[in-house]
């Protein structure tokens, strides 16, 4: 991609580092069960890109 895109930032969240590991924590449980529930994840994006079937 080419060009600048502007992020306007409205809030933040800070955290001392024993709150954000704690944080980490829960958001890493949360991921598994979804995962669990309805299969992985894919990260990279050229591997989600699902092209139509020809006709």
């Amino acid at each position: 991609a080419t060009g600048k895109v502007e992020v306007h930032v409205n809030q933040r969240i800070i955290l001392n580092h024993f709150t954000a590991k704690r944080l980490w924590s829960a958001l890493s449980m949360a991921l598994q069960r979804h995962e669990q529930a309805f299969g992985v994840l894919e990260t990279d994006v050229r591997k989600r890109v699902r092209t139509p079937p020809a006709t």
